[in-house]
């Protein structure tokens, strides 16, 4: 179990660093549904699009929300690797480490 825990955690570090090189080049693979391929997916938000929960859209990078001129695409872009920069190889961690657990386990 240690030792599984351990590989986990090793992994875990290794993905977040790419993943961390690679946030300024992921947003340019989103999707019409605003998520990355499957391919991607150890990237991605699996609760979320790549424009973040409605707390990061409405409380963070508020500069950014602006809309209607000629700098939309960049901003949206902007947005896209600040949210994929706090949640770093989210989709690994939910999906590969992570454990589901049922209302009526105990810990």
């Amino acid at each position: 179990m240690y030792l599984r825990y351990f590989l986990y955690l090793i992994l875990d570090w290794i993905v977040t660093i790419v993943g961390l090189v690679l946030a300024p080049l992921l947003p340019l693979f989103a999707t019409k549904e605003q998520k990355l391929p499957k391919w991607l997916s150890w990237w991605d938000t699996p609760d979320n699009t790549l424009d973040g929960d409605d707390g990061w859209k409405n409380e963070h990078l508020l500069f950014l929300n602006t809309k209607g001129d000629n700098l939309d695409i960049v901003r949206i872009y902007l947005k896209r690797v600040c949210w994929l920069l706090r949640n770093t190889a989210y989709g690994f961690s939910h999906s590969v480490v992570g454990k589901y657990v049922d209302a009526d386990d105990s810990v």
